[in-house]
């Protein structure tokens, strides 16, 4: 069973990983950029869109990635406890 503290912790890394996801992915850059705009789709290359339909991949792929590093992070701490 985990601890107060080792829950602290366990929730404090996975929102840590969560936000450099998003901020590696350039979920922050098309929120500011694409605010500004009126269309989906804008016609520029210096903003990013967020209505691509390959966006949706890239993003169950990312998260997936993610559950799949949490996986192995805890199965690694729990082999190094001993349990």
């Amino acid at each position: 069973m985990l601890t107060s503290t080792s829950k602290y912790i366990t929730i404090a890394s996975v929102l840590y990983l969560v936000a450099f996801f998003a901020f590696a992915s350039g979920l922050v850059n098309s929120i500011i950029e694409g605010g500004r705009a009126k269309g989906i789709i804008i016609p520029s290359r210096s903003i990013q869109t967020i209505g691509s339909k390959s966006q949706w991949s890239f993003l169950i792929g990312g998260f997936t990635v993610l559950l799949i590093a949490l996986i192995v992070g805890f199965s690694i701490i729990k082999i190094k406890m001993g349990g």
